[in-house]
């Protein structure tokens, strides 16, 4: 069943032409594909047929009868245009609103868990509405945080739209009916559309079924069936509408189409919403059950299918009427049954005479007869179906809820149908017999009551002649059934003996065959072994390659390889992403890369590692960005220790060299400085020594570095230093400390003293550094002003006194002259006086003299001033001079200090973390280079594996005919033996033909070990010697598949290398171009093999005539894991391999080109 079309338009009757043929097409329809339609209205088979013959280009119904009988596919066509498809989902949103709001609740209301829920779609089209039914009872039941087991069958007789209901997978279009919210949670984006999750997919089981063929799905909740009945006549949606109320269980619904109704049939549902027509169902007295299938009561005469006008008409006939009251009234009871004894239809007077058998519901009629009429039923049923003839048993005895009754059984067939069912009429016609006088049960009759003696023998010689009747039907159904026995045990027998005939002939076969199966055995146990490992290393080898892989995205190791040529193999990431390096930069000559940096030494370098050398180690910087790299050049070697080439890598150092060069900047500061810059440890001893400190205490550096710091104290300060170091590890400064330090001489220095601690990178104290200045000429200049104190008036420097008033008592001529010189009035001078001299004097202590040093500021300009206090002519005297320019030689000193202490900490700390990088990185490239050497080593190993399937291939062909010949001879053997030709010399024959075959099995599975056997040491070998021994191994493939194989030997030449990889390369481009072969299916199908030398070196080439390989895949054919196969068919490792055995293992040179008709590879070694 599918839905409505909307673009079918009503038509008011069928053309004569087309009534007339309409019979014949929908038979033909219906033997065609078994599906009938004489149900369908009559309009919607019209529009549909005349469609098809517009389609086909036929003008009547008889052409297209004709084209339809001549065409087997049309009425495929025909009947899928029956087939209407319109549906969606959700459709009518309302209607699945008020259905979801108010029949889903009422499916799980009192239901326990091990009480399903079951839902029926019938003409579900696509799925669409089934699915949106799903998605209704699963949103009910998360919303309610249940769980319950719900079973949605969903049918339809179109197995198309079935399949893409299983598939589950609808377009982009879904959405606008669906929902955004809906499709994130039932839905699963996809490139074309949309899927249906697989928790939806889960609750529902699609089925082909035809609602009117097939039996119905039972025991329903819920009945689905929209826009389905349309298209059936009124009579068939008459006899639907009792089955879903068959079918559904009590308070079952159903939910039909807005168009459809349940018509005369109030009765049987109750409407729970009538715009959306949801019913529910009601109990109804109305007996009763539907008997499938309805075409059996549903005569398909040549006028079936006509008008419902017509049809409905003929229904309400007011003579049809009569004739069934007639028949209802006075008409015997009567069943009609099929062939199968199955009840077809009951008349309304025949249910005194069945009842419902107990247990399983059944329609067969002896089950359901009562018991006393099921013998003679069986008998007279027989009878009937197998000779066809009227049966009757009378007199027979029934008991029912009314008294025993006495009835004649007639079972009478009926004519065979149209679609070959054969029928029967069972009559139950009741006897009139006179009354009997009653007696009791065992009591005997009177002597002289001889009428009654008469009825009860009569009575008795029925009973006795019906028991006869009934045991000769019994008879003949046993000797029926006897004969056909030993019918089907003589075929059996016979079957039997020509089984044991094949089973002799096969004995011997499998005797022949056992000793072939033992060798074949021994092989597969070899080839399973070697096949684990090979499986072991192929893991191994993934497993590699994705750590290499990993190991290069995450560590961004800027590594390159290049073999002995200089020619790019292989690079990182990073080094793409520093030279712009795209794959198609593989195989090209480093040379010719951009120079981004500055390549001049690499030949060199190149040239020592390829020597021998271990490492080229070397500074280079970039052309245009001024980055500073690392340049490390190691030697790749092979698995055999070979160096084959050198892997390049970069290490960034540019912070590195930065860092150095603010680190020699500061120490170039340091070691200018007049000053003695020192550093030292916790432990006191000195760890840095600048240029300033040796000419201030006349120690070279190499003398003093790592000698206690105390060495430099005088004896009278022992623990100075101490008290220095305490100030220090508590995190202070210690600034301008006036003390005495011991030169080398032993002269003693008066110097000041700034000392600062010195941290790590986590700020822990690990040192100090001390600034030491010589003061030697200040303190001379100080004591010489203390001597001149005395005679004020000669002192060549101004001295001032001040009285405690502050007034300014005296002033020398120096005086005079100091102002004059500095730009100062007179009004000035009280400038250099100490504050209030008055407070001043009170607080000194009167009994001795006192001495301040002091810096002032006057006009931006820097005197320092001692003052002097005499107490016993109660006056200050002040000695000034300027130091404007020293003060700031010693702030721009002690700035200079800081700075470096902080610059030289930070960049000790950056220096200290790019060392640790640094040595980190270059350890982790390293290994690097190890996994890649592995890598490779894998890789050469996965190219074998690659190459194994084939030559295993290539085995079963070469020994598929020494087996054959083998067997031939072990049937000749036998055939002579019993021919008695048996001799010696026929003996000796034959066992040196096997034993020449058997040998030449032996060297294949040699020659299969040998090639995977990887060669220990280089060895001198002939090209032409492995060129043949490897086109044998593949022989027989190419023979097979029809393509030649030709071998042009130019000269000899002998090489210095591997053999057996040099073979696997030549068996790698061999398979490549028999596949390019089998792809394009060239006319004339051949490889040539040339082998020549030139300048010294071997040149083969192997050129095939597949038409070439495209422009774009010819820079990447060598690439590692390309291939221009499908995905099961290549593994993209063969030509890479083979290029790496040639170039890294054997120096040599593989590349390719496209030729005339094909490609060429050309090896040169």
């Amino acid at each position: 069943m599918r839905r409505k079309s909307a673009t079918d338009t009503p038509h008011a009757e069928l053309p004569a032409e087309l009534d007339g043929q309409l019979p014949a097409i929908l038979e033909l329809v219906q033997a065609r594909t078994g599906h009938d339609f004489s149900s369908y209205k009559a309009n919607t088979i019209q529009r549909r047929i005349e469609r098809r013959m517009a389609m086909n280009n036929v003008r009547g119904a008889a052409d297209y009868l004709a084209f339809l009988n001549g065409n087997p596919r049309e009425a495929h066509d025909l009947c899928r245009e029956f087939l209407i498809g319109v549906t969606g989902f959700f459709r009518d949103p309302e209607a699945f609103a008020v259905l979801g709001r108010e029949v889903v609740p009422r499916l799980f209301a009192g239901r326990t868990a091990d009480d399903p829920v079951r839902i029926w779609h019938p003409c579900c089209s696509t799925g669409e509405e089934a699915y949106s039914m799903a998605i209704l009872v699963r949103e009910y039941l998360e919303s309610r945080n249940r769980t319950a087991e719900v079973l949605i069958f969903a049918s339809d007789l179109d197995e198309e739209a079935l399949a893409q209901a299983r598939a589950g997978h609808y377009p982009d279009a879904i959405e606008a009916t669906v929902g955004a919210e809906r499709l994130a949670a039932w839905f699963t984006k996809t490139d074309g559309g949309y899927q249906v999750t697989g928790q939806l997919r889960e609750m529902v089981v699609f089925a082909h079924h035809s609602l009117i063929k097939d039996p119905p799905f039972s025991r329903l909740d819920l009945l689905v069936c929209r826009n389905g009945l349309i298209y059936l006549t009124p009579a068939m949606q008459k006899r639907l509408i009792p089955l879903f109320h068959q079918v559904l269980k009590p308070d079952g619904f159903l939910f039909l189409g807005a168009a459809e109704s349940i018509g005369q049939h109030a009765d049987l549902f109750l409407p729970i919403h009538k715009k959306w027509k949801i019913f529910r169902r009601r109990e109804s007295s109305r007996s009763g059950e539907t008997v499938f299938p309805f075409s059996v009561s549903v005569p398909k005469a040549a006028g079936a299918v006509r008008s419902p006008r017509t049809a409905e008409a003929r229904d309400d006939a007011p003579a049809e009427r009569a004739e069934k009251l007639l028949a209802e009234r006075y008409a015997p009871p009567w069943v009609l049954i099929n062939d199968k004894y199955e009840v077809v239809h009951v008349s309304p007077r025949a249910s005194r005479f069945l009842e419902v058998p107990v247990g399983e519901p059944s329609r067969d009629i002896l089950k359901m007869a009562r018991e006393a009429l099921r013998p003679s039923l069986r008998a007279a049923i027989h009878t009937a179906f197998g000779e066809r003839r009227q049966v009757v048993f009378r007199g027979v005895k029934v008991g029912d809820g009314e008294g025993e009754a006495t009835v004649n059984v007639l079972v009478e067939p009926l004519a065979t149908t149209q679609l070959g069912v054969i029928q029967a009429m069972v009559a139950f016609e009741p006897v009139c017999a006179p009354p009997m006088a009653p007696t009791a049960h065992g009591a005997e009759i009177a002597p002289g009551d001889e009428s009654s003696k008469d009825a009860l023998i009569r009575h008795l010689e029925e009973q006795l002649c019906v028991t006869h009747e009934q045991l000769q039907v019994a008879v003949e159904q046993l000797a029926t059934s006897s004969e056909g026995f030993m019918s089907s045990s003589e075929e059996l027998i016979t079957i039997n003996e020509e089984y044991q005939s094949m089973n002799e002939e096969l004995q011997a076969t499998n005797e022949e065959l056992e000793t072939s199966k033992e060798e074949l055995q021994a092989l597969n146990e070899e080839l399973l072994s070697v096949n684990a490992e090979l499986q072991q290393k192929v893991e191994e080898l993934n497993l590699a390659n994705s750590d290499m892989e990993n190991l290069f995205a995450s560590s961004e190791i800027a590594a390159i390889f290049l073999d002995r040529q200089l020619v790019i193999k292989r690079f990182s990431p990073a080094m793409a992403a520093i030279f712009s390096l795209i794959p198609a930069d593989m195989g090209r000559p480093f040379q010719h890369l951009a120079g981004k940096l500055d390549w001049s030494s690499l030949s060199c370098d190149a040239r020592e590692v390829l020597g021998g050398h271990p490492i080229a180690e070397r500074e280079v910087t970039t052309l245009e960005e001024g980055r500073c790299y690392l340049k490390r050049v190691l030697p790749y070697r092979s698995h055999d220790g070979v160096v084959s080439g050198i892997v390049i890598i970069l290490v960034d150092i540019s912070a590195h060299k930065k860092a150095e060069e603010v680190r020699a900047r500061l120490a170039a500061i340091v070691e200018s400085s007049d000053n003695a810059i020192i550093s030292k440890g916790l432990d006191g001893r000195i760890s840095t020594w600048n240029s300033g400190a040796e000419r201030l205490f006349g120690y070279r550096a190499e003398e003093i570095i790592g000698k206690p710091v105390s060495l430099l104290f005088p004896p009278e300060l022992p623990a100075e230093d101490e008290q220095i170091l305490a100030l220090l590890k508590a995190g202070e400064r210690v600034d301008h400390l006036e003390t005495v330090r011991l030169a080398r001489d032993g002269r003693r220095i008066d110097v000041s003293l700034t000392a600062s601690p010195v941290k790590d990178d986590v700020g822990r104290i690990i040192g100090a550094s001390q600034i030491v200045r010589d003061i030697t000429e200040r303190k001379k200049v100080e004591e010489h002003a203390r001597h001149l104190a005395s005679f004020p008036q000669l002192d060549p420097n101004p001295v001032l006194e001040a009285d405690a008033a502050g007034t300014i008592v005296f002033a020398n001529p120096a005086a005079q002259r100091f102002l004059e010189s500095v730009g100062l009035t007179g009004e000035d001078a009280v400038r250099f006086l100490p504050g209030d001299v008055k407070e001043i004097l009170e607080e000194w202590d009167r009994t001795t003299e006192s001495t301040l040093y002091r810096e002032i500021v006057i006009r931006d300009r820097v005197f320092g001033e001692t003052i002097q206090l005499l107490p016993r002519f109660n006056l200050v005297r002040m000695y000034a001079h300027e130091i404007t320019k020293r003060k700031r030689a010693e702030e721009e000193l002690l700035r200079a200090h800081d700075e470096l202490e902080h610059r030289v900490a930070e960049r000790t700390e950056e220096l200290a973390a790019a060392l640790t990088s640094l040595r980190k990185e270059t350890s982790e490239r390293l290994h690097a280079l190890e996994a890649l050497r592995k890598k490779e080593q894998m890789l050469l190993q996965q190219s074998r594996l690659a190459a194994m399937g084939e030559m295993i291939n290539n085995i079963a062909h070469q020994w598929r005919q020494p087996l054959n010949v083998l067997g031939l001879l072990v049937q000749q053997i036998r055939l002579f033996y019993g021919m008695e030709q048996f001799s010696q010399e026929f003996l000796d024959e034959t066992v040196g033909k096997a034993m020449g075959l058997v040998n030449h099995m032996s060297q294949t599975i040699d020659d299969f070990r040998n090639f995977f056997k990887p060669d220990k040491e280089k060895v001198e070998f002939a090209i032409r010697d492995v060129v043949v021994k490897t086109l044998a191994l593949v022989e027989e493939s190419f023979k097979n598949q029809q393509i030649a194989v030709e071998i042009q030997t130019n000269a000899n030449p002998r090489v210095t290398g591997y053999p057996n990889e040099y073979s696997q390369a030549l068996l790698n481009i061999l398979l490549n171009a028999r596949d390019a072969l089998l792809d394009k299916r060239p006319d004339g199908a051949k490889v040539m093999v040339a082998i020549d030398r030139e300048d010294g070196r071997s040149i083969v080439t192997i050129t095939d005539n597949a038409g070439g390989i495209a422009g774009d895949t010819m820079g990447k054919i060598f690439e590692p894991y390309f291939t221009t196969k499908g995905p099961d068919k290549g593994t993209g490792v063969g030509l890479f391999m083979s290029k790496a055995i040639i170039e890294k293992n054997m120096n040599g040179r593989l590349t390719a080109r496209n030729i005339a008709d094909g490609a060429e590879f050309r090896i040169e070694v």
